[in-house]
């Protein structure tokens, strides 16, 4: 398995994009619905954000996700990331992500995601709402899907394509792990 992006490298990055945007640690969590303290916890790598919180984060800083994961490449015609190479982010909520490719000229990511049993982006009242557009594919487990006030049930090989504007949540909704590949574009 990739070894894991260390907490204290997505807390530099946080903390680096809320300076660049001229952000006080209570302002961000004012703004976002966090404490402050919560915001320096995950800046300074003690606590781990929730995806849903991670994403408030990211949109209200002006962020990507992928440019959390890892600086701004040049683009390559071809980029190939071999097996252990694949930034992973363990995320609060028993989530985590692993970013398997980038396009940053038009704003896709392309991510390995697994939901641990119990794990879920974020609690029912902070469904996320972003821009761009969401692509999923399970590849096992069981998962649940929120947008707005309707859940839908996945399993293996199933899809889904939401408009992430509308609020939505993701959840773990069996009794093993489970493992999907997800595409965003946009922010």
């Amino acid at each position: 398995m990739p070894d894991a992006l260390p907490p204290q490298t997505l807390g530099e990055r946080l903390r680096s994009a809320r300076a660049a945007a001229g952000l006080g640690v209570r302002e961000l969590g004012r703004r976002i619905g966090v404490s402050g303290s919560m915001i320096s916890q995950i800046e300074k790598g003690i606590s781990r954000p929730s995806v849903s919180t991670l994403y408030a984060i990211a949109n209200e800083l002006g962020v990507t996700l992928d440019g959390l994961f890892t600086p701004a490449a040049p683009a390559e015609p071809v980029t190939v990331r071999r097996n252990g190479e694949h930034s992973v982010m363990p995320l609060g909520e028993g989530v985590t992500y692993t970013l398997l490719g980038v396009d940053h000229e038009r704003a896709l990511r392309f991510l390995r995601i697994v939901f641990e049993v119990g794990g879920v982006s974020g609690a029912p009242d902070s469904a996320m709402r972003h821009g761009g557009g969401e692509y999923g594919y399970v590849h096992s487990g069981r998962l649940g899907v929120t947008v707005g006030d309707e859940t839908h049930e996945l399993g293996p090989g199933d899809t889904v394509t939401l408009d992430p504007q509308l609020p939505h949540r993701i959840f773990n909704a069996g009794d093993i792990p489970a493992e999907l590949f997800w595409v965003f574009v946009g922010r």
